[in-house]
């Protein structure tokens, strides 16, 4: 996860990262990060010297662009989180984060697998990501529980009806294209 730790001591979890994530660099050449990395399972971690960074990029223009359309995205989330954590209800904050981290979990965006997503995640953990105290995390997640439509069970979620939890969640489903005649 990617945090930042506030002046009084209190923690702001800015993002969960998936197996495979690229964390980020730092914004200028030389300077601290403004945000720490904590691994919450085994991680092998690549470090990439910006020398290094920038000279592949200059031998791999397509790996640029990519790299910017990585970066795109993960604004676009970024924003969408934060739109949710300030506008949202807990339901909506919840549901928001559940149905991000299945979403990201997934390496083809094709049909959701139905398999359940490993959740190294604590209660404390979505409070500090929200902006909601534990006791409200608990009775969030037993309301989505109880509407059937997620099941956690040993660190595992279990999303049980995805279109409810989109919903919930405020996000769009994706529909097919149909060709007009």
């Amino acid at each position: 996860m990617l945090h930042t730790l506030l002046q009084d001591g209190r923690r702001q979890i800015n993002k969960f990262c998936p197996t495979g994530a690229f964390i980020g660099c730092q914004s200028e050449m030389m300077g601290p990060s403004s945000f720490s990395a904590q691994a919450l399972t085994g991680v092998t971690v690549c470090a990439l010297p910006r020398e290094d960074f920038d000279a592949m990029f200059q031998r791999i223009p397509e790996l640029a662009v990519r790299f910017t359309c990585i970066a795109t995205k993960s604004m676009e989330s970024a924003f969408a989180t934060l739109a949710t954590v300030g506008r949202g209800s807990a339901r909506e904050r919840i549901a928001h984060l559940l149905a991000d981290l299945d979403t990201r979990s997934h390496l083809v965006e094709t049909e959701a697998n139905e398999a359940p997503l490993a959740l190294p995640i604590t209660q404390e953990h979505i409070g500090d990501a929200l902006g909601l105290t534990s006791v409200y995390v608990s009775r969030t997640l037993k309301q989505l529980r109880e509407d059937d439509i997620v099941s956690l069970r040993g660190h595992a979620l279990h999303i049980l009806d995805r279109a409810a939890l989109l919903d919930v969640a405020g996000i769009a489903q994706p529909t097919s294209i149909q060709s007009q005649s």
